[in-house]
């Protein structure tokens, strides 16, 4: 998966969508030993690109080692992510002329400070999942450049 990757970039892609969230096809690629039960791992030259404009991502871990630097990106939609607040602190600083950040189904997240993000018009929160019904954890969110917010499906994860 690394060198198609690899190859796309290569070609200086501006649009990538990287999405392994289907049950069966994440079991294959899962067996084949493409990706793991937390999801495919998105490779350390994938966090350095000037190009890309749009990214989406779907059963994909975000880990750089060091910053992110995505200066053209506009768009960005994370899909089924375990996630924490220092690596979205560090998506959002390397992408500074983000417009548009979709978080579909992602768990870990607890503060979006995206004050520094001028450009940031459109947050979408769909899913996210904070914690057990017996924490008052709260999602904290700073954003004073943005025109659009949507959450939908909020809440805590039921517990058995």
């Amino acid at each position: 998966m690394d060198s198609w990757v690899g190859f796309a970039v290569g070609r200086d892609v501006e649009d990538l969508t990287l999405d392994f969230s289907l049950d069966k096809f994440n079991y294959e690629l899962e067996f084949l030993g493409i990706v793991n039960s937390v999801g495919y791992y998105l490779p350390q030259f994938l966090h350095h690109n000037s190009r890309l404009r749009n990214l989406k991502t779907g059963c994909c871990e975000f880990v750089p080692d060091g910053r992110v630097s995505w200066s053209s990106l506009k768009d960005l939609s994370i899909g089924h992510a375990g996630l924490t607040d220092e690596v979205m602190q560090n998506v959002l600083d390397g992408t500074p002329v983000l417009e548009t950040l979709k978080l579909l189904s992602c768990v870990g997240i607890y503060r979006l400070d995206l004050s520094l993000n001028s450009h940031l018009k459109e947050l979408v929160i769909h899913g996210v999942v904070l914690s057990d019904e017996e924490d008052d954890t709260v999602l904290e969110i700073s954003g004073p450049h943005l025109e659009i917010l949507e959450i939908f499906g909020f809440g805590v994860r039921s517990v058995n």
